[in-house]
């Protein structure tokens, strides 16, 4: 069971790290100072939203859009990678269980690591996983415009 508590830990701490590296590469196509995603993404939004930066405005609003919309998502992986590391485990997660083989069974049954709704945790951490990219893809083409426009206009 800590070997499961471990693995999870580890995986979730890397969405937090990957949603840390997206706010940190956004701040530096615009220029501006980012450390981290922070309070489920409102540091950054915080910062995007700034009327101390006007260049690029319509693109700033696009981003602040596209992370708000992914915020419910992102608010609950990041809450359970919270309660992970700092609780060690989460209520109603099931890590790996076998039931007892009685003489006349014909084979054993193992229950995989699971989620409170009965979601293997390995398929809810590919979803979330696979909505970290998508989140990404939909705000590289205004990253990439920005900085074409920084280095055309140097």
């Amino acid at each position: 069971m800590i070997i499961c508590v471990v693995l999870r830990s580890i995986k979730l701490d890397a969405v937090k790290s990957a949603l840390d590296i997206f706010a940190q590469s956004t701040g530096n196509c615009f220029k501006l100072s980012v450390t981290s995603y922070g309070n489920d993404g409102q540091k950054l939004v915080n910062t995007l939203v700034s009327p101390d930066y006007d260049k690029h405005r319509k693109d700033l609003n696009d981003l602040v859009a596209i992370i708000k919309t992914n915020k419910p998502w992102i608010n609950k992986l990041v809450d359970m990678r919270d309660e992970v590391t700092h609780s060690s485990d989460l209520t109603g997660l099931s890590s790996f269980m076998f039931k007892k083989i009685e003489p006349n069974d014909t084979k054993a049954i193992v229950y995989y690591p699971s989620l409170f709704n009965g979601e293997i945790v390995s398929k809810y951490m590919d979803s979330a996983w696979s909505n970290i990219v998508n989140l990404i893809r939909s705000c590289l083409s205004i990253l990439v415009k920005v900085v074409k426009s920084r280095i055309t206009s140097s």
